[in-house]
Order: C-alpha cells, then structure tokens, then sequence
C-alpha cells in the first residue's frame, strides 16, 4: 500500500472516530442547551453569554495558539526531526503562562470597566453577572494552558483518546447541570462555578495521559530564544485573524446588546448553539485532515496536499448540506421539540446564521494551506479585515434604524467577500490553483444545492402537511436527493470507485 492510501486510510479512521464522538456530544449538548434554557430563563443565558462573551473574544489564543504547537510538531515529524518535539512543547507551555498572566491582568482592568459601563445588564443580576465574568476567566486561563496537552495528541493523531475525553467532558457538564437543578441559590453563578470545576478536571486529564504517552510532554525549565521567535512570529500573525474573528463573534453579540436587549442575545446564543453543532460535521472531518496537510507539506508533497484540501472542502460541505437544508425547511418545529419554548428571533436567527456554514466551512482548510507553508501575513490581514467589517457595518445599520436580523444577512456578506479575497491571497502567496478549487470543490455542492433547494425541497412545502409528518417526510425526501446527486454529479469516478470498494468490503465481511 502506498504511503498516500496509507494516510488517507488514517484520515478516514480518525474521521470515523471523531464522528462518533461527535454524534454523541451533540446530542449531550442539544439537551444540555434546552436544559439551561429552563433552569436559567433566557434573560440569564443571555447575560451569561454576553458577559462570558467579554473573555470568550480572548479565546481566538486558544485556537491560535492550538494551530501553532500542532504545525510546529507536524513539521517537525514530517522532517523526521522528533528530537525537537520537546523543545516545542516546552516553549509553547511557558509561553502560554506568559499570555495567561497578561490576559488576566487586561481582563481585570480593561475589561472591568468595559463591564461595567458599557453593558446593559439589569441591577439585580449585576453581582451574578461579576462571578460570572471572574470564572469565565478562570476558565479561559485553564483551557489555555491545556492547549499544549491537546495539541500534541491530535498532532499525534490520537483521535481515539480526543474523542473519549470530549464525550466525558460533556456527559460531566450534564451531571453537573443535574446538580444544578438542585441548588437554592443563584443558579447563574453555580452554572458558572460547575463548567469551570469541569474546565479543570479535562485540562488534569490531558495533563495525565500526555505524561503517560509522549515523551515530549515531560515540561522542562528551558528558555530558546529561535523556538519561541519562530512559535511567536507564527501565532503572532495567526491571532491577527483569530483576533478579528472573535470580535466580530462577540462584538456584534455586545452591540445587539447595547441597541436592543439580552433577550435577543439569548436567542442569538441558541442560533449560535445550532451553528456550532453543524460546523462540528465539518470541524471533526478537519481535524482528522490537518496534521497530514502539515506532514504533506513539509514532504514536498504539493499534489497530495492540494488533493487533500480540495476534497476535504468538498465533502465538509457535503456532510453540511445534509444538515442544513432539512433543517431550513423545518425551523420552528425542531426548535419547538428541542427547547420547548421559543421565540420569533431564535427561528428567524437560526435560519440565517446556518446559511452562511457552507461558506464559512471554507475558511479552515484554506487557513490550514496557508499555516503549513508558513506564509500566513497577507492571508491573515485580509481575513482580519473582513471579520472587522461585519461589526461596523452591523453597527452603522443599527444606528440607521434597521431590524436586528441585519447583523446575520451583513455575516453571509462578508463571508462570500471574504473567500474570494482569501483565495486571491493563497494564488499571491503560493501559486494556489484556485481554477481547480472551484472546479473540484465549491461547484458540485453549489450544484446539487440549487438543484435540491428549487427542485425538491421547496416544492414539498405545498404539500399541506405539517409537523412532525413533514419532517420526516421533507428530511427524508431531501437528504435522500442529496446523496443520489452526490453520486451522479458530485463525485470523481475515483472516488466512485473508493466508496464502491468500501462498501463491497464492508458487506463481504458481514457475510462472514
């Protein structure tokens, strides 16, 4: 078997394994978010997103700084260089205690005052709202210092593991939330109290296992000054984007806030919620690609590379368009099954935020092509500015008296400017074949979405039934047309062929 079969046989098992982790988690944290919903009422999920959204614009460290050690450790391997593995982690761990120190001292200054007296919290709910920005700071520190642990495993791609211990940290959330439901007192700080306690036990049991299973892992007091240029250059110009993202996340959360009220943050959190369950099909199918993008580069393997980005789009957005447009076609019902009790904004705000996935789903891969050649300046400038520039036009829209869907339709704006401009960067920087990508991975699924759409599932809708007979009906009939337009006019004959094999092996073994 070839080294290339050989990899994309890894690829397929960890996808495998992250899927299962991912079916599982989701519907933990469906019923864990219809469980909050009812114990905290949706103006204190409101203030607990807002307020946490404060730190969570901190995050993009986390996703940066993550990026970072896992390229720098794929490099190393791919160069055959496993001596340097230690150095790597060593540095990364002492710089992100660094990071931790200077967050929590911007938090603590900055941050308080801008809680304070910029965010439209009711009076009685200001003292739970102050706990709850101090642990989810507390949070975001020990989720940082875990980014090194988790790193290295998916580097290492330990799938098996990063699954197991992502179901045991929500299956732990939902025990937690168990006891929540039995406590007095304000339930909006033990919510808060509970996740970070849980925030800890994962970030010991990484700590743990990475001990126990890699080499590396032993942290050493040890200071190079070319690692950490290198590391920090890299996350450095990394975070610009990360950066931009997580303001335009939570900055467009904070002006929703400030011109109408945290109810409608309350449903924006529930579409978000959505949106992160759906861009969890295409994460995984990601994760289980990028440490042999990293690998392939560092091996000169151009070809492979590019075969792997594009077909990794191409499927993401498959998988996504399984999910979304049943989902589109049957809002408000599965919103009403899920928590019960809706509003108008939490339907109309699904819907918008889920349709601009597809685009955004793009984004990774190409931030992945970009992070393993280490040319990343200009590709992250360009994504900063057109994050930044959601929040401001959404601010200048509000200003201008217009509805608060705006935010969301000012989203699949941006993101369709955005992938054009990070394509022209990626063909600026490495000679990037953008004709093949568009060819190979964003016109079949456009294709069989307009076909699906206007074809079948948009005349279901006159059918005259309603309820849970039309969501069976409509999922039924449309992901059923998906996955036959798939195989007619979405896949290559080779990877025709690659399923077909699959599959007649998998039924010959059961004949078994």
């Amino acid at each position: 078997m070839s080294d290339n079969a050989q990899n994309n046989k890894r690829i397929a098992k960890n996808a495998m394994m992250l899927y299962i982790r991912l079916f599982l988690i989701m519907g933990v944290n469906f019923y864990m978010s219809r469980v909050v919903l009812q114990i905290l009422g949706v103006e204190d999920l409101g203030i607990y997103n807002v307020v946490g959204g404060i730190v969570t614009m901190m995050t993009f460290l986390n996703s940066s700084l993550n990026i970072t050690t896992q390229r720098f450790m794929n490099y190393e391997m791919g160069k055959g260089r496993f001596e340097n593995l230690n150095k790597i982690f060593s540095m990364s761990f002492w710089s992100y205690a660094i990071i931790a120190i200077v967050v929590l001292a911007v938090c603590e200054s900055i941050g308080l005052w801008f809680f304070y007296e910029h965010l439209n919290i009711p009076e009685n709910r200001l003292d739970a709202a102050f706990w709850v920005y101090q642990l989810s700071i507390l949070t975001f520190i020990i989720n940082l210092l875990t980014v090194p642990y988790t790193s290295t495993i998916i580097a290492h791609e330990q799938m098996n593991f990063y699954a197991y211990l992502s179901i045991g940290d929500v299956i732990l959330k939902l025990a937690l939330l168990y006891v929540l439901s039995y406590i007095s007192h304000d339930k909006l700080t033990f919510y808060a109290i509970l996740m970070c306690a849980a925030t800890l036990f994962i970030w010991f049991c990484n700590w743990i296992y990475c001990r126990m299973k890699f080499n590396e892992c032993k942290l050493r007091l040890m200071w190079d000054s070319t690692t950490l240029k290198k590391l920090l250059s890299f996350s450095a110009w990394n975070s610009v984007g990360a950066i931009a993202s997580s303001v335009n996340e939570q900055g467009v959360n904070i002006i929703i806030n400030i011109f109408f009220n945290s109810a409608l943050n309350g449903a924006r959190a529930i579409a978000y919620q959505v949106k992160i369950a759906i861009n969890s099909f295409a994460a995984n199918f990601l994760t289980a690609v990028r440490p042999q993008l990293f690998k392939s580069y560092a091996e000169g393997k151009l070809d492979y590379m590019n075969k792997l980005v594009f077909s990794s789009t191409k499927f993401s957005i498959y998988l996504l368009l399984i999910l979304i447009l049943p989902i589109l076609f049957n809002t408000e019902y599965i919103l009403n099954l899920w928590l019960g009790e809706i509003t108008p904004e939490m339907v109309s705000f699904t819907q918008l935020v889920i349709i601009s996935v597809p685009v955004s789903t793009c984004f990774p891969v190409l931030a992945n092509v970009s992070q393993a050649t280490g040319k990343i300046k200009w590709y992250q400038i360009s994504a900063s500015i057109m994050f930044i520039m959601i929040p401001v036009c959404t601010y200048i829209l509000y200003k201008c008296g217009m509805v608060v869907e705006w935010a969301f339709i000012m989203t699949f704006v941006w993101d369709v400017i955005g992938l054009v401009a990070r394509l022209a960067i990626l063909k600026k920087d490495i000679q990037f074949p953008i004709g093949k990508y568009i060819k190979k991975a964003i016109l079949p699924p456009v294709l069989i979405c307009m076909i699906v759409t206007f074809a079948i599932a948009y005349p279901i809708t006159f059918i005259g039934i309603s309820g849970w007979k039309f969501l069976i009906l409509s999922s039924g009939v449309i992901i059923a047309s998906i996955l036959l337009c798939i195989w007619l006019i979405g896949l290559e004959k080779q990877e025709k062929q690659l399923i077909g094999a699959y599959i007649a092996k998998i039924i010959k073994h059961r004949k078994r």
